[in-house]
């Protein structure tokens, strides 16, 4: 068994087990030769037995996991960089679904060029069992310089721009401002068309409203941190994190309408009506007013 690999792929996961082994499964079918590649999962403090599944799984690359109490994603991976053995290391979230070419067209870019960061498409889907249906859309590249989500990179890179800030102890943002310290060593952004991931597109439900206004919350606070480190116009603009955008905010949800009995009413009555349209409209507000929460509770 080879100790040095190609590429190391690293997954933070925190009790998503469900769909981690979907996540495993379609790793360990790959076009390239196991041997080239290793699957690190670091495990965030989850209160699933990840590591009885993974074992269960029986799978032909090489796989580490390790598990910490939680201290969120920048730190998660962080641990993956250090425990790699890969020259390469592509990212993924825990619930993407990749194809078979997926390894294989990460490293192919990365080896046929230089300084770069290597991007793969993200593609909805409402069915994980058969991904391959979903329609796939230019969109689904990411804008950001550095996304987590589904991208690759020479691991020198990251160890020279200084690795995650793990002051990001909370979901958002510090992909980005890693990438901006990332393009400061001259790096480009590129893209690999046939490394494909499948996110799951969740159906609304009402249900949904509580863990959507705590996500939101959680960008907000690390919204702040973010222009700390960055006070730049492109990170206020960004993250909204200026005086002048919070009394936009501040006045469009004037009176905290979204947290109203009449709102959650409303999102019931639409959903219940299937009216997209107007669930949309409110969703967004309900969402705009956590965030601006997270903000001041991060300020």
């Amino acid at each position: 068994m080879e100790s040095k690999k190609q590429i190391s792929i690293v997954i933070p996961t925190r009790n998503r087990k469900n769909i981690l082994k979907k996540c495993l499964k379609s790793l360990n079918k790959q076009s390239i030769s196991n041997n080239k590649y290793e699957i690190i999962v670091i495990d965030d403090g989850s209160n699933q037995d990840n590591k009885t599944m993974i074992e269960s799984l029986n799978l032909k690359p090489d796989i580490i996991y390790r598990y910490q109490n939680h201290s969120g994603p920048a730190k998660s991976r962080n641990k993956g960089i250090n425990l790699a053995s890969g020259t390469y290391i592509i990212f993924i979230d825990d619930d993407i679904i990749v194809n078979e070419q997926f390894v294989e067209s990460h490293l192919s870019k990365l080896l046929n060029n230089h300084n770069v960061i290597v991007h793969g498409p993200v593609i909805h889907t409402k069915d994980l069992d058969n991904p391959t249906t979903a329609e796939k859309k230019i969109s689904d590249f990411s804008t950001a310089f550095f996304a987590t989500g589904n991208a690759s990179i020479k691991k020198s890179y990251l160890i020279e721009a200084g690795l995650f800030n793990e002051r990001f102890y909370e979901y958002g943002w510090e992909d980005l401002e890693f990438g901006k310290r990332l393009k400061q060593l001259g790096l480009k952004a590129i893209k690999a068309e046939n490394a494909v991931g499948y996110h799951l597109k969740y159906h609304f439900s009402p249900n949904h409203i509580k863990n959507i206004k705590e996500k939101e919350r959680k960008r907000g606070r690390m919204a702040v941190l973010y222009h700390d480190i960055n006070p730049r116009l492109s990170v206020k603009l960004s993250t909204l994190y200026w005086k002048p955008l919070i009394l936009i905010l501040e006045m469009l949800t004037i009176g905290n309408w979204p947290k109203s009995n009449f709102t959650k009413k409303l999102i019931n009555f639409s959903y219940k009506n299937n009216l997209k349209s107007l669930r949309k409209f409110i969703v967004y507000f309900v969402k705009l007013d956590s965030y601006l929460e997270g903000l001041k509770e991060g300020y």
